[in-house]
């Protein structure tokens, strides 16, 4: 796909994100000119990756001569420095701004929009643990993307040979939301049964044979049948007193214990009624303290 020829970027936070994208984007043929970072040694790393003509720990008070920015920084700090941003009016008016939030919509730039940059918010629905693995991996992402520039942010993601979908505010949240919970649930989920069967004597390699294959075919389960079908256990049995040797198993560690009980109690409540057993006695023992 052709570059546009306002292809001149800058990138404000060092973050994974941030940098596999603008890594990406030069790759494509865009142009990095600036990347802010508060801490050097994120700043150092950044610019080992991609080679942005200027970099610095302060922002500019200075204009900056670039065709969009990108914010990439904790949720909770994208307000901040798009507000310090504005302040220092380091931006041409115009100019596109978007972040890489998940969760937060293009409104959280409302200082920028006051000035009269057009926004939007583009987040990657991929986990990236490393600047190194985003690097590798973030063009075969499937991006959200939302804003008054949703439209071109729809067309660079697509220059750098990835997938976009674009969402309005609330989709996008609904999206995150069940991003986390799909993705770090499940890793904490999986972490905890490595902890449980290694703490119990378990070899570990032995553990995981068993249970990778079987945590993919959940997987695969959950996604292609229906929750019936797909639901198997004590809890879609009713076996009360195999569920009630697991809790005593568990009383050892009270977040799993607990945890036990609310995924069984969710089988019996998205199984509605389609049980061959009275659910009232396994109601009675995940109600237990």
């Amino acid at each position: 796909m052709s570059i546009p020829d306002k292809n001149s970027f800058c990138l404000f936070g060092a973050s994974r994100i941030g940098v596999s994208l603008a890594f990406q984007l030069v790759k494509a043929g865009y142009k990095p000119v600036f990347i802010y970072n508060r801490s050097m040694t994120g700043l150092k790393k950044a610019t080992s990756h991609v080679p942005f003509e200027d970099s610095s720990t302060q922002i500019p008070q200075n204009k900056i001569e670039c065709d969009f920015v990108i914010i990439s920084v904790n949720d909770d700090a994208i307000e901040e420095v798009s507000g310090n941003i504005a302040k220092a009016k380091c931006l041409n008016r115009g100019t596109e701004v978007f972040h890489n939030s998940g969760f937060l919509a293009s409104d959280t730039l409302c200082e920028l929009q006051q000035l009269g940059m057009k926004t939007g918010s583009l987040h990657p629905v991929i986990s990236i643990p490393s600047i190194e693995y985003g690097i590798k991996n973030l063009n075969h992402a499937i991006f959200t993307c939302e804003g008054e520039i949703q439209s071109k942010l729809l067309k660079l993601v697509k220059s750098i040979s990835g997938t976009a979908i674009p969402f309005t505010k609330r989709e996008k949240q609904i999206i995150h939301l069940s991003a986390v919970m799909l993705n770090n649930f499940s890793t904490t989920l999986i972490s905890s049964v490595r902890d449980l069967y290694t703490n119990h004597g378990i070899n570990e390699e032995n553990g995981r044979k068993i249970l990778h294959n079987l945590s993919k075919q959940a997987v695969k389960n959950g996604w292609e049948m229906d929750f019936p079908d797909a639901i198997t256990g004590p809890a879609s049995r009713g076996d009360y007193k195999t569920i009630e040797k697991h809790l005593q198993i568990l009383e050892s560690d009270p977040d799993l214990n607990q945890l036990y009980k609310i995924f069984s109690k969710l089988i019996v409540k998205k199984l509605d009624g389609n049980t061959n057993f009275p659910t009232g006695v396994l109601n009675e023992i995940l109600s237990e303290d």
